[in-house]
């Protein structure tokens, strides 16, 4: 999938988007040691959203936020719809010329999601640094079943502890699609950054949904 727009820095105006999954549940009995966290569902997998909640918002008013996400309490959701609201989000602040680091706090329980929409609005200073001085912790593929992790990895060229641009970031997308090319193959490839520690430091993460073989006239 091509966007005409950064997902580091839309147009200028300093968005920034991506998501923090926690996962729960209800023990019943007390655990006697550590126990894992419950596996996080797939990308397409159904749930019941919860709630929406919206936190850290100043300059765009929250009914307008929850407007532009377009899903409340009760409604079926997947990871994926939501990721594609939090755009929605963040072209609504574009809208507004207000820039801003977007998050998605989602909490699962078996099949119920709670979400809360993180915003950090920047100043103009703020949004005038752009992707300056972004760094790379850790980049992760998500939803890739037909080509190995490490087929992805070997053929992009942001690594952990790399500097990232909008540049860079494109071309990796480029370079994963042919991936799938070569191997006959359609995907849709969004990346999602995430800044968990709220700095300059990202996690990137490239959600794919893979699609049926290609035929060799394609």
């Amino acid at each position: 999938m091509r966007f005409s727009r950064s997902m580091l820095t839309r147009a200028g105006v300093g968005l920034a988007v991506g998501a923090i999954l926690t996962t729960g549940s209800v023990l019943a009995e007390p655990a006697t040691g550590p126990v894992a966290p419950p596996p996080v569902p797939a990308l397409d997998s159904p749930l019941q959203l919860g709630s929406v909640s919206v936190e850290g918002n100043k300059r765009v008013p929250a009914a307008d936020i929850l407007a532009a996400f377009g899903y409340h309490d009760g409604q079926n959701v997947t990871r994926a719809k939501l990721a594609d609201a939090q755009k929605q989000v963040a072209t609504l602040y574009q809208s507004r010329g207000v820039g801003a680091d977007l998050g998605e706090q989602l909490h699962i329980s078996a099949n119920k999601v709670d979400v809360k929409l993180l915003m950090r609005e920047h100043d103009q200073r703020t949004a005038e640094a752009g992707t300056a001085g972004l760094i790379v912790d850790k980049v992760a593929f998500e939803g890739n079943r037909k080509v190995p992790t490490p087929a992805l990895a070997a053929a992009t060229t942001l690594q952990d502890g790399a500097a990232i641009s909008d540049q860079a970031l494109a071309a990796d997308e480029v370079a994963i699609e042919k991936v799938y090319r070569e191997n006959k193959l359609g995907a849709q490839i969004q990346p999602q950054v995430v800044y968990p520690n709220h700095d300059n430091h990202l996690v990137l993460v490239w959600q794919i949904r893979e699609q049926s073989p290609r035929s060799d006239g394609e």
